[in-house]
């Protein structure tokens, strides 16, 4: 098992991975003094498939739990089903010492840790991450929050989690474009940290995708969750450093909401939003051609759905992202691979020509 630890002072908290390591959840929340109630929020399928396994162990641990099964889709992470579980919350008699269980995927974890962070002013919440995006990325660093229909994830804050547990095996099941929005992420890492790790996953590709190796999953999960520790143990609160890891958001997430927070999953925006910075870093001269063409060719190798969108609509989500400092658009582009340098649109430490930035968000909406 690898353990990987956060150290944030009173916040500091372990990352678990694991395989097979879900029913043994209640031991290891016994282990951290977690007792009373718990309630498990969850989505359909992942109630049907895992809640069962979670089950058991809790309940043998001693701990009182309560269920909650969430609607499907990116809408559910809303102003109105926080409200909902609030008052689900206060009906169930939950206290400060009580605690929370986000089992399933992106939405269900970022709605969770949102409510735990806000109910009672601050309660304790654990993320079971059970998709390959959650596992990588969302369930790790405690950025939790809602969207609004202008925006996503523009309401919430950074609310660490009692501990993370990570069960590679929960992968098996997942739909093949499930694990492409993970890879997204995972795409992401590779190019921000080193070309030893991007070179395994492009060669790895397969084995993530369509084979689902487990012990391979394993290894680039947890290369993947060490790479994400790093940056948020040096700049917990996203003010500086962290900021890298915003590569490929930017455009991103202007492509979800644009589109439509359910047309397109996040890690497949992201894919997108990979292929704009890393056309502006060979336009604007940062990265070499040689590097761009094969990062190019691995990316149109994937099976990203196409999506028609208005270059002017994506523009005016970039303007209203929570990344925007002084008006000014913050981009992370790349230098080479492992060599990522974060610029602002408009702010003159990089000059972006208006038809470099428009040109690369046309090729990736059509």
């Amino acid at each position: 098992m690898a353990k990987i630890h956060l150290p944030l002072g009173d916040r500091k908290y372990d990352v678990h991975v694991e395989r097979g390591i879900l029913p043994h959840t209640g031991q290891i929340l016994n282990e951290l003094g977690i007792s009373g109630k718990v309630a498990v929020f969850t989505s359909p399928t992942t109630e049907k498939t895992y809640l069962p396994e979670l089950l058991p162990g809790l309940r043998k641990n001693g701990l009182e739990v309560n269920t909650k099964c969430l609607p499907s889709g990116e809408s559910t992470k809303s102003i109105q089903v926080a409200e909902e579980l609030y008052s689900q919350l206060i009906d169930w008699r939950f206290e400060r010492g009580s605690t929370v269980i986000a089992l399933g995927g992106g939405v269900v974890g970022d709605l969770t840790g949102f409510v735990a962070s806000t109910f009672l002013r601050g309660i304790q919440y654990v993320q079971i991450p059970t998709t390959l995006l959650s596992q990588v990325d969302s369930a790790i660093g405690g950025k939790v929050g809602i969207n609004h229909p202008l925006g996503k994830n523009l309401i919430g804050a950074i609310y660490q989690p009692k501990t993370v547990i990570v069960d590679p095996d929960l992968l098996q099941t997942l739909p093949t474009r499930e694990m492409l929005s993970g890879f997204g992420e995972i795409i992401k890492f590779s190019l921000i940290r080193d070309f030893k790790f991007f070179s395994q996953i492009v060669s790895g590709r397969k084995a993530i995708l369509d084979e689902k190796q487990p012990d391979f999953l394993q290894d680039v999960i947890t290369k993947s969750i060490r790479i994400k520790t790093n940056y948020i143990t040096a700049d917990e609160f996203d003010s500086g450093r962290q900021r890298v890891l915003n590569f490929g958001h930017t455009v991103g997430h202007a492509i979800e909401a644009a589109a439509g927070f359910d047309a397109i999953r996040h890690g497949e925006a992201v894919i997108k939003g990979v292929q704009s910075a890393v056309e502006i870093s060979e336009n604007v001269k940062l990265l070499g051609t040689h590097i761009a063409t094969r990062v190019h060719d691995f990316l149109h190798e994937l099976t990203v759905p196409s999506i028609s969108l208005d270059v002017e609509e994506v523009l005016k989500r970039m303007q209203i992202d929570k990344k925007v400092t002084d008006g000014n658009v913050t981009l992370v582009l790349l230098k080479n691979i492992g060599d990522p340098i974060i610029v602002q649109h408009g702010a003159g430490q990089l000059t972006i020509k208006e038809h470099i930035l428009r040109q690369a968000i046309a090729n990736v909406c059509r």
